[in-house]
C-alpha cells in the first residue's frame, strides 16, 4: 500500500536525495586525493590483465591433462568414478541450489559451512575455524 501512495514514495525519496547530497559533500574534497590513486590504479591494469591471462592458460593446462589422463582410464573405471564421485557431486550440488531457493543462503551457508568444517577442518588452517567458522558463523 504504501508503494502505491505518492506522499509517501516522494518524501522518502526526497530524504533519500538529501542523504546523497550529504555524501557527495562530504566525498568532494577527497576527490584530489583519489585521482592519483586512481590513475596508479589504472596503469597497472595492463598487469592485472596479463596476469589473469597467465592464470587461465595454467587452469585450462591443468584441466587438459587431467581430461587426458581420464580419456586413457579404461571404461570400468570411469563408469565407477561416474557414479561414486559425479553423481554424488551432482546430487549435492541440486540439493544445496534447491535448499538455497527454498529457505534462503544464509540458513544452507551456514549449514553446509559448518559441516565442511566438521569433515575437512583437520586439512585447513586453524583447524578450518579461520576460513569456515567466520563464514558459518561462529566456532565450528
Amino acid at each position: 500500500m504504501l508503494k502505491q501512495s505518492q506522499i509517501w514514495t516522494g518524501t522518502i525519496g526526497a530524504v533519500f536525495q538529501m542523504i546523497g547530497a550529504l555524501f557527495d559533500m562530504i566525498l568532494a574534497p577527497l576527490i584530489p586525493l583519489l585521482i592519483p590513486l586512481l590513475q596508479k590504479f589504472a596503469q597497472k591494469i595492463p598487469d592485472i590483465a596479463e596476469a589473469v591471462a597467465n592464470l587461465v592458460k595454467w587452469i585450462v593446462g591443468i584441466w587438459r591433462w587431467i581430461k587426458g589422463l581420464y580419456d586413457k582410464l579404461p571404461n570400468w573405471l570411469k563408469n565407477a568414478l561416474n557414479i561414486m564421485v559425479w553423481g554424488p557431486l551432482k546430487v549435492m550440488l541440486g540439493t544445496y541450489l534447491v535448499a538455497r531457493m527454498i529457505f534462503g543462503a544464509n540458513i544452507v551457508h551456514g549449514a553446509l559451512l559448518a559441516g565442511f568444517g566438521k569433515l575437512f577442518g583437520k586439512f585447513l588452517p586453524r583447524g578450518g575455524k579461520s576460513i569456515i567458522g567466520t563464514v558459518a558463523g561462529g566456532e565450528i
